[in-house]
């Protein structure tokens, strides 16, 4: 079994549980009148379909037995697993006091630890980038009532 081919059935299953949870508990509606259980529906369905499309890719790929590099998962990084988990718990405590732009910031400031090649600066312009993009979307083209720049301590 390669990578592709396990990624694909898990993509598989996991849209056809979110198809099956917005069926069973949320009303579907219609494609006139949608219900708040479409778009979930929808969103599985199509995820479902990309691993199926994954799938079938994966088996027309000849298998060689023999290199780890198709067959092996890799190794477990506990060092990416805390700096992302420590990103969002950063954006959830500063979100509040500090609002989105600084959030985002240090938010992406600190995810970008997880990848011990990713320089600071890299993270810096990346960081930027998406704050002003957060601030396009969120604040100039939508309008919500999100505080972009506080603080409250």
């Amino acid at each position: 079994m390669t990578k592709d081919l396990v990624g694909g059935v898990i993509a598989i299953l996991l849209g056809l549980a979110f198809c099956a949870y917005a069926y069973a508990h949320l009303d579907i509606g219609s494609f006139r009148r949608l219900g708040p259980g479409m778009f979930p529906c929808i969103v599985g369905a199509a995820l479902a379909l990309l691993g199926a499309a994954q799938v079938l890719v994966a088996r027309r790929q000849p298998v060689t037995s023999g290199e780890p590099s198709d067959l092996a998962f890799g190794e477990f990084r506990l060092r990416s697993v805390v700096w992302v988990l420590a990103s969002v718990i950063a954006f959830g405590l500063s979100i509040r006091t500090l609002g989105l732009i600084p959030a985002i910031l240090l938010t992406v400031v600190i995810s970008t630890r997880a990848d011990s090649e990713t320089h600071l600066l890299t993270a810096l312009v990346l960081a930027a980038g998406l704050s002003l993009l957060c601030w396009l979307i969120f604040g100039a083209a939508l309008g919500l009532p999100i505080a972009l720049l506080r603080f409250d301590f």
